[in-house]
Formats: structure tokens, sequence, C-alpha cells
């Protein structure tokens, strides 16, 4: 893609990016969309002469160049959302998912074994991405970390972007690539799994009735509040295709040996 520059760097015409439906705007210098393309696999970037409900931008802003986002769905003002390309896609993520037509988004971590997706719902600081990241070190397909895209066929396409783990000397970047296999499709659903780490505590899953886990997973549903019919639809859809557990875990590396001999024992409903 060849886009003219104006003296300030930045590309000219405007581009949108579009992945599952969501179609937002960017005006920002041609390194820095580079970055924002490789970040994101299966979306398209394109100049437009339409005008997306959502842009992301470069400016100043308080004396110091800032990357701004102007979302009515989140906030009525033009919103920083840091100076670095890094900051920029975590709050972009949330925004493909908010405004996603095509998938719902679920925060979940997802990996796949035998051809079927194990969902592991649950918002930030649960446990999920060391949990997603053992077991693909332990043989799963990584399909994402923070959300589960559930297409309007049932099934969860992946949603691939580097782990994040949170630790003691901040947040470290870890390429899916790096660890085993990755995802490059939909994948059909067999496990929903809410679990969250407790010192010293059993695996000892129990099974969710379906309206149950249902409502649990439009909690867990990006949209719930913007367009509640829709979430519901599809969290009723992944509980009906799927067997849905919870349980506490110990350390990780015990709870992914449990998780991964489960999976073998589970006939999904479908």
């Amino acid at each position: 893609m060849d886009l003219s520059l104006d003296d300030h760097g930045t590309p000219r015409p405007p581009v949108v990016l579009r992945l599952a439906g969501a179609v937002i705007g960017f005006e920002i210098s041609s390194p820095h969309l580079a970055e924002v393309v490789g970040a994101f696999a299966h979306a398209s970037v394109e100049p437009t002469d339409t005008t997306p409900g959502i842009w992301y931008r470069h400016a100043w802003f308080r004396g110091r160049m800032r990357f701004l986002r102007d979302d009515p769905l989140r906030t009525v003002k033009p919103t920083p959302v840091g100076t670095t390309v890094k900051l920029l896609l975590d709050d972009l993520q949330l925004s493909v998912a908010l405004h996603a037509t095509d998938d719902v988004f679920v925060h979940a971590g997802v990996v796949a074994c035998d051809g079927r997706a194990i969902v592991l719902p649950g918002r930030s600081r649960v446990g999920k991405s060391s949990l997603v990241e053992a077991l693909v070190r332990a043989g799963a397909t990584y399909c994402s970390d923070e959300y589960a895209r559930l297409t309007p066929d049932g099934r969860i396409a992946p949603f691939a972007r580097p782990i994040q783990q949170r630790g003691s000397a901040g947040r470290e970047i870890v390429d899916p690539y790096r660890l085993g296999a990755v995802a490059d499709g939909p994948v059909e659903p067999g496990i929903v799994l809410f679990t969250r780490y407790v010192a010293e505590a059993a695996f000892a899953p129990v099974v969710v009735p379906p309206a149950r886990a249902a409502l649990d997973v439009f909690d867990n549903t990006v949209i719930a509040e913007v367009d509640p019919d829709r979430a519901i639809e599809a969290a009723a859809g992944l509980a009906r295709r799927s067997v849905t557990m919870r349980t506490h875990r110990g350390e990780v590396d015990v709870a992914t040996d449990a998780i991964l001999a489960m999976v073998q024992s589970v006939e999904s409903p479908t």
C-alpha cells in the first residue's frame, strides 16, 4: 500500500481497518500504520472516502504528540490513548470488539484441541493468559488470550495477538508462534471453562446448565450493554454447542494437565 504523506508524515487519504465487520479510521503515519496492520491477522487496510464511526489520530494534545481515539460509543470527546503504538494497539483491540458487526467478542482466552475450542472466559487479572500460554506449550493450538470471536455460524474464529503476561517486572509480551501452533481459521466449540487461580485449590469442575452458562457468557460479552439482543443470542448459541464447567484451579501446570485430560473425556452436545 503506497500512501502519500503530508509534511507531518500523516497518510493521505485517510485509511480504514476492517476486521470482523468493524470499520475503524486512521490518520497516523505510514510506519505506525504498518505496525498496526502487522499486529492484526486477517485484517484489511485500505484508503477510504467514507466516514467511519471511530477514528484514531496522531495529534498534539496538552503539549505532546499522542494517539487520540474519537469514539462516541466510549467517550463524548477525543481521548488520548498513549504515545506509543503498543498503547494504541491495546486500546484498538477493544474498539474492534466493540464495533464488530460480523462476530460477537467475549472476554476469554481460547485454545483449540482436537479441532474443538476450549474457551476460558474472564476479564483481566483472572490468570487466563498464563493458562493459555501453558496450554499452547503443552500442545494446544493458540486462538487468543483476550477475546473469543463468536461467528454467525456458531464457530470461534481466532483473534491472534501476542500473549500479554503481567509479572513483577511489568507486562511481558510473548509471541505465540514461538510457543506452538496458531489457529488459521475458525474452530468448533467444545468446552467453556470458568476458572480462576486460587492458591492450593483442587481442580474439580462441575457442569453448568446451559441457561446459566448463557448468562455467564453474556456477562463477559463486549457488546452486552450496546447490543444486548445480539450478545445474548451469541452467548446462548455458545452455551448450546458447548459443555460448560466451573472450577477454581491451583498452579497452572496442574490445571493444564487436568484440562487437556478433560477434553478427551467430554463429548460436545452437538
